[in-house]
């Protein structure tokens, strides 16, 4: 006959008193705590949390935000004729590499204008507010 779980919960004892997803109830031997941070060597842990941004992309948003603001400074209204809304940055050919500062690729478009173009690319291809990155 199968041994059961001390603890009530009826499965299978495989070792000691305790089923193998009971162990975490075990009173008569103290477990080790579960160590908290990073990985990095197999037994090797550290307290040091990910950066939400790295030094590498720190350093490319610095040279980036001059930039972006002299463009906006020159160029505040929305792209799109008669829209008179706030302009914010439109990275025509995305982001990656060289392509964050690269001023021939910015377009200058309104909030709700930048959201419609995101989500229907076509059209922006048609009028030339994005381009195609392949």
């Amino acid at each position: 006959m199968d041994k059961k779980c001390e603890c009530g919960c009826g499965y299978p004892v495989f070792s000691n008193k305790y089923a193998k997803f009971c162990q975490f109830k075990r009173t008569d031997k103290k477990l080790k705590p579960i160590k908290r941070g990073v990985l990095h060597k197999v037994g090797t842990f550290t307290n040091n949390k990910i950066k939400r941004i790295s030094d590498k992309q720190l350093k490319r948003l610095a040279k980036y935000r001059p930039i972006r603001d002299k463009f906006l400074k020159e160029n505040p209204e929305c792209l799109i004729d008669g829209c008179e809304g706030q302009s914010e940055l439109h990275h025509s050919s995305g982001r990656i590499g060289n392509l964050l500062w690269d001023v021939k690729y910015f377009r200058n478009l309104c909030r709700t204008h930048h959201q419609y173009y995101e989500i229907h690319p076509e059209e922006a291809y048609k009028l030339g507010i994005s381009v195609k990155r392949l």
